[in-house]
């Protein structure tokens, strides 16, 4: 038996009043700066959501989200602390009803400044970089009890102790690669070679760019683990094939371009 997978958490609601809606508070889980608030419940499969920017020192900046809210009360720009009021629990957004409110939670990375261009526009996204497909969750659950254990431990170095599934060779145009620039850590020691390997767990997080002397003329799959289904199962359909050979779906090299930033 197989389960989608599903980014972040859902949290059911503590507390209903008669006629059964939530009446539950939804709370910052870390101090940061409300980036993005929707402008509706109509506009995202989400419904109403919260992005909150977390800086983490040196890391880089990570993102916290609260979707399906019924209403908010801050602001983009605001400043919020660890456990602030950021809005009510709901149920908007697609497939949520009353009897299934909940929140949902995600930790995690966002991979480009660019994401318009990437999109075709502005007037086609709407999100602007806190679309979706822009965002790459950790394992919120696995992270979040990691850190009750130890309130030192920080995303950057929970997410370099993950798994890699599979590593994908990027051409090198030039530069940095500009999710290395934004997530320092992500770049491992060397000089620019032909090309960039980049390292992910099953869901797509990158979690290291290393730099590799051989060229490749398109992304392409360098290694993956391997596995005795399809590759498509523990990937989100980012690779196909089985055992120890893999290939990038359609989607998969769509996701790639937006990683490497080559476009």
């Amino acid at each position: 038996m197989f389960t989608k997978f599903h980014e972040g958490i859902d949290i059911a609601p503590a507390q209903r009043d008669a006629k059964g809606e939530p009446l539950d508070e939804v709370g910052a889980v870390a101090d940061g700066v409300v980036g993005y608030i929707t402008t509706g419940p109509r506009t995202s499969n989400y419904g109403n959501y919260i992005v909150v920017l977390h800086q983490i020192g040196q890391s880089g900046v990570f993102y916290s989200l609260y979707a399906h809210l019924r209403s908010t009360v801050v602001a983009v720009g605001s400043k919020v602390a660890r456990g602030s009021l950021l809005g009510m629990m709901g149920y908007t957004g697609d497939g949520i009803d009353r009897r299934r409110a909940h929140v949902h939670l995600e930790i995690g990375m966002v991979l480009s400044e660019r994401f318009d261009t990437f999109f075709g526009g502005a007037a086609l996204n709407g999100h602007g970089n806190f679309h979706g497909s822009n965002l790459i969750g950790m394992n919120a659950a696995e992270f979040l009890a990691a850190n009750h254990g130890d309130p030192q431990l920080m995303p950057a170095a929970f997410l370099q102790k993950q798994e890699v599934y599979y590593k994908v060779r990027v051409p090198n145009r030039g530069h940095e690669l500009d999710v290395a620039l934004r997530y320092p850590w992500l770049r491992q020691p060397g000089a620019a070679g032909a090309s960039w390997e980049i390292s992910f767990t099953g869901p797509g997080v990158p979690v290291a760019v290393l730099p590799v002397a051989e060229a490749v003329p398109f992304a392409t799959v360098s290694w993956v683990k391997p596995f005795a289904g399809s590759h498509s199962w523990n990937t989100r359909s980012m690779l196909g094939g089985s055992g120890n050979t893999a290939t990038l779906t359609k989607e998969g090299a769509r996701f790639m371009i937006l990683v490497s930033g080559d476009f």
